[in-house]
């Protein structure tokens, strides 16, 4: 929770000068519901000046975020000949 603050924050102090991506790998799994509701609302506020990038396997965080773009990467992989394990 601290990496996650910290990351934001800087993202936050540096949106006027260098802006940038955040791209997470699974950053809030193991939240509770609470904490996890919390950052979905940072993330919705900050995604009006930052793109977020999300990686994620789990289906109930996958429904948490209804507006968001989802691409399901091992489809594309199968288009590509890719075989998903």
């Amino acid at each position: 929770q601290a990496y996650i603050s910290l990351r934001l924050a800087l993202a936050m102090e540096m949106e006027k000068t260098a802006p940038f991506p955040l791209i997470m790998d699974d950053p809030f799994v193991h939240f509770d519901e609470l904490r996890l509701s919390r950052m979905k609302t940072i993330v919705e506020q900050q995604g009006k000046k930052h793109q977020f990038i999300y990686f994620t396997c789990h289906d109930k965080i996958i429904e948490e975020w209804t507006n968001a773009k989802i691409i399901n990467v091992s489809d594309i992989g199968s288009a590509k000949g890719a075989v998903a394990r």
